[in-house]
């Protein structure tokens, strides 16, 4: 199994976000993908699955807003 974890962190080192496929919230729809927000660390959302090249587009997305 492939296994992925992808973080964003601002230069005063805060999460901004987290994409990962750690199997530990079974419950979200998507399982094992989940997304974690900086402001809410502890409460993932549903996730898809991701790769560099996506993460890559929603930093950029972010950036431009």
């Amino acid at each position: 199994m492939i296994t992925y974890s992808f973080h964003w962190m601002d230069s005063s080192n805060t999460l901004r976000w987290r994409w990962d496929k750690a199997p530990h919230y079974p419950k979200l729809a998507g399982y094992p993908h989940h997304v974690h927000s900086g402001s809410d660390e502890n409460n993932p959302v549903p996730g898809e699955p991701m790769n560099l090249f996506k993460v890559l587009d929603r930093i950029a997305e972010e950036i431009h807003e």
